[in-house]
């Protein structure tokens, strides 16, 4: 349905009118052409101008390209990434810093590397610090078992352990010698109850006059104590036979005691 050239109103036209006869707008009363030499109106565009077609040449895409919606999204993602010219009020000095190209991240794989580099360091570190301090971390109780595990391990040498409350006299006699009568005679056994074997004690003789005071004295290495020589250590369990000889002090000595002293 055509409309009417001077309201835009929609209208009929007469199938009887022809080339030389007109007919008039029922809506403005304005004479009508003939439906051949009526004009369509243009599109109306909602801001007043006609549409205009998109250069895509502006974008970046290239004259005969397609111009479908893949190489749209394709330019809009690259200008996206594209960093916005500086303005002209930056100075010279901060616009080489801005513009300088950045360099590209470290690659995930050899940071890896690294990272496990460092780490076998430090644990080297510690290994070390901890072999050249061994002794030193031997002497407290609750390290001694991770240190000779970790000494096991490496093959590294340390003192043999010490329990002084695990060593015992189970059995001791002082009597006069049989053979010097100015000499006095010292016999009983030694035993080592902790689960492993450990150095040999000292022993410690000290005799006493009738007021607890000490009139003699006399510290014994397991050479001059031991009935049979000693063969390494002390070993768990086995009594020990000990005999040594000491020079009487007279009748000031009622009494004696014994001390089993470590190394």
């Amino acid at each position: 349905m055509p409309n009417c050239p001077h309201c835009q109103h929609p209208h009929l036209v007469p199938a009887t009118c022809g080339q030389t006869e007109t007919a008039s707008c029922p809506h403005c009363g304005q004479k009508l052409s003939s439906p051949a030499d009526a004009t369509p109106p243009e599109p109306h565009s909602p801001l007043g101008e006609r549409p205009q077609k998109l250069n895509l040449q502006a974008f970046g895409v290239p004259e005969g390209a397609d111009s479908g919606a893949a190489a749209v999204d394709d330019t809009l993602a690259s200008l996206r990434s594209s960093a916005p010219p500086l303005p002209p009020t930056v100075p010279p000095v901060l616009r080489e810093e801005l513009t300088r190209p950045q360099p590209l991240p470290p690659v995930r794989g050899n940071t890896l590397v690294w990272k496990l580099a460092c780490l076998w360091l430090i644990v080297l570190l510690i290994g070390q610090l901890a072999y050249q301090q061994r002794e030193w971390l031997l002497a407290h109780p609750d390290l001694e078992p991770w240190v000779r595990l970790g000494c096991d391990w490496a093959g590294c040498s340390l003192s043999p352990a010490i329990d002084p409350e695990a060593l015992h006299l189970i059995s001791r006699e002082v009597h006069s010698h049989p053979t010097r009568p100015d000499a006095l005679m010292v016999t009983g056994q030694l035993k080592n109850r902790a689960d492993f074997p450990q150095p040999w004690p000292i022993l410690e003789v000290v005799l006493m006059d009738p007021m607890g005071q000490p009139v003699a004295a006399r510290r014994l290495s397991s050479a001059h104590y031991l009935l049979q020589p000693a063969q390494g250590l002390m070993p768990p369990g086995q009594p020990a036979d000990i005999r040594l000889e000491l020079e009487d002090p007279a009748p000031e000595a009622v009494s004696y005691q014994f001390r089993l002293l470590t190394q």
